[in-house]
C-alpha cells in the first residue's frame, strides 16, 4: 500500500457520489443490485464508526419511466395507434425533466430508506439548488443539518432539486451544474477528508479508454495530463466534469478524491481500505493523514488529523513543539484537569452560561482576532504555505459567527452529565448503576478551521 492509499484508509468523514450511470442498468431502469451494494458498503463504513454522506442521482431517470407509463395509460387508442404518446424524445425539455425529478425523487428515497432500514441504518434527504449554497447563511444551515445527522449516525442523502432548478448540463462557470460539482461542494463545506466519485469506468485514463494503449492514472497530480473519452448516454457530467470537480475539491482543501468504477460491488469499501483501485487525486504536496493517537482514536467519530505538508508529529505546519517543553505542557494539562473538575461542580445552567459567554467574547473580540489572523496569513504566504492550507487558516466574520453559533448550540443541548443509563440489582442491597460522567481532559488534534470546533 503506497502512502497516499494508506492515508485514504484513515479518513473518517467521507462523501460518496453515485451518478445515474452507476445507479441505472443498460436499459435505463434502476439497478437494484448496484444500489443495494452501495447501501451495504456505506452501512459497513457507518458501523465502523465512519461518517458517510451520499450524493445520489437517479431521480430523473426513475421519474421518466414513471411518466412514460402514466402517459401510455392515459393516452387514447387513436394516440397510441399514431404513436403520439406525448413523451419528448431524448432527454426531453427542461420542464419535462423537472416533472420527472419530482415524480422519481419519492421513489428513489423510498428505495434508499427501505434498504438502509434492513441494515439498522437511518437515512435522511437533502434537496439542494445552487441558491442554497451561494450565501453564508444558507451554507451554515446545510452544515448544521448535516453535522447533526452525522453525529446521530444518520446517513444524509443529498441530491440536486431538479424539480425547481431544471439543471440541463455541465457548465464549468456555475456554482455547480451536476452532482459531481455538488458532491465536491458538500465535501468542502462539511470538512470531508475523502470524496469518492463512482462512475462507469475504472478510473481516469491517460487516453480515451477505448484506445488499446490507454492506461489508468493511479495518482492524479495538478500537472497530470489526460484525454477524456466520450460522455455516457445517461447523466449530465461525464469524465470532464468529474476531473474538474475532483481538482476543485482538492484545491479547496479536501484531502483526497478517488474516481472509481461503481459497478464493482465493493468499490467504496476497497477504496476506504486503501486498495490501489481507481484514480486518486491529491494536491501538489501529496496527501498526509496522521493516524489518531490512542486517546482520540478511542472515540469512533473523531476524524484523524490531516495535513498537506509533511505530516510530522508536531503541528500542522511541521514546526517545532511548544516553547518551554514538557514542563509547560504538564502545567497546561494540570490546569485543564483542574478546570474540568471545577466545571463538574457547576450546575447545568452555569455550564451553559459559560459556553454562551465564550461565544459572546469571540464576537466581541472579532476585530483583534481577525487582525491577528491576517498577520498569521502574511507569515504563511511568505513561508510558501500551500493554498489548501491557507484556505483553512483564513478567518472571517462569517467563520467566527459560525463558531459562536456552534458553541451556542452546544449550550442549548440537553445536559449530558448525570444521566442514568441503566440500573441492575445484582443482589439484595447491591445495585449497579450506569451513569454518564465527564470523560476528563481529552486532547483532540483537530482541523485548523475554527468553525469545526463544535463538532468535537
Amino acid at each position: 500500500m503506497d502512502n497516499g492509499r494508506q492515508y485514504v484508509s484513515m479518513c473518517q468523514r467521507i462523501v460518496v457520489k453515485a451518478g445515474t450511470s452507476t445507479l441505472s442498468s443498460g436499459d435505463g431502469h434502476v439497478s437494484l443490485t448496484r444500489i443495494s451494494a452501495i447501501v451495504e458498503q456505506i452501512s459497513e463504513l457507518v458501523h465502523q464508526g465512519k461518517q458517510v454522506i451520499l450524493v445520489s442521482s437517479g431521480a430523473v431517470g426513475l421519474g421518466r419511466n414513471m411518466l412514460q407509463r402514466a402517459t401510455v395509460l392515459n393516452s387514447s387508442m387513436r394516440q397510441m395507434v399514431r404513436g403520439n404518446s406525448g413523451v419528448p424524445e431524448g432527454h426531453g425539455s427542461k420542464h419535462y425533466d423537472s416533472a420527472c425529478a419530482a415524480a422519481g425523487q419519492l421513489n428513489l428515497m423510498s428505495l434508499y430508506e427501505t434498504l438502509f432500514r434492513q441494515l439498522d441504518i437511518s437515512a435522511s434527504q437533502l434537496l439542494l439548488t445552487a441558491a442554497d449554497l451561494e450565501t453564508p447563511e444558507r451554507r451554515q444551515n446545510v452544515q448544521y443539518a448535516v453535522n447533526t445527522l452525522l453525529q446521530l449516525g444518520i446517513v444524509p442523502i443529498v441530491n440536486e432539486n431538479d424539480a425547481v432548478s431544471a439543471n440541463q448540463g455541465y457548465l464549468p462557470s456555475g456554482v455547480f451544474s451536476d452532482n459531481d460539482g455538488l458532491a465536491a461542494i458538500i465535501a468542502r463545506e462539511l470538512n470531508a477528508q475523502l470524496l469518492v466519485l463512482l462512475t462507469d469506468v475504472d478510473g481516469v485514463y491517460d487516453k480515451p479508454p477505448d484506445q488499446a494503449d490507454a492506461r489508468i492514472i493511479s495518482t492524479f497530480h495538478p500537472d497530470t495530463k489526460y484525454e477524456a473519452g466520450p460522455k455516457s448516454s445517461v447523466g449530465r457530467g461525464g469524465m470532464v466534469a468529474k476531473v474538474d470537480s475532483a481538482q476543485k475539491a482538492v484545491e479547496a482543501g479536501v484531502q483526497g478524491v478517488v474516481i472509481v468504477n461503481g459497478s464493482d460491488p465493493s468499490a467504496v469499501t476497497r477504496v476506504c481500505r486503501g486498495e490501489q483501485i481507481g484514480t486518486l487525486f491529491v494536491g501538489s504536496g501529496g496527501m498526509h493523514v496522521s493516524p489518531p493517537n490512542s486517546i482520540a482514536g478511542s472515540r469512533p467519530n473523531s476524524p484523524a488529523r490531516i495535513s498537506l505538508n509533511g505530516g510530522g508529529s508536531s503541528g500542522g505546519t511541521g514546526g517545532p513543539g511548544p516553547v518551554g517543553g514538557a514542563g509547560v505542557m504538564r502545567a497546561q494539562a494540570e490546569a485543564a484537569r483542574a478546570g474540568g473538575r471545577a466545571m463538574l461542580q457547576l450546575s447545568s445552567q452555569e455550564r451553559s452560561q459559560v459556553l454562551r459567554e465564550v461565544a459572546n467574547q469571540l464576537l466581541a473580540h472579532s476585530s483583534s482576532i481577525l487582525a491577528a489572523n491576517q498577520q498569521d496569513l502574511t507569515i504563511a504566504k511568505n513561508g510558501k504555505v500551500e493554498k489548501p492550507l491557507l484556505n483553512r487558516l483564513a478567518l472571517s466574520e462569517a467563520k467566527l459567527q459560525t463558531l459562536a453559533d456552534g458553541i451556542n448550540s452546544l449550550a442549548e443541548t440537553d445536559e449530558p452529565v448525570g444521566r442514568i443509563i441503566s440500573k441492575m440489582e445484582l443482589s439484595t442491597g447491591l445495585e449497579l448503576t450506569q451513569e454518564t460522567v465527564p470523560i476528563g481532559v481529552l486532547l483532540v488534534i483537530f482541523e485548523s478551521r475554527p468553525d469545526s470546533l463544535p463538532q468535537i
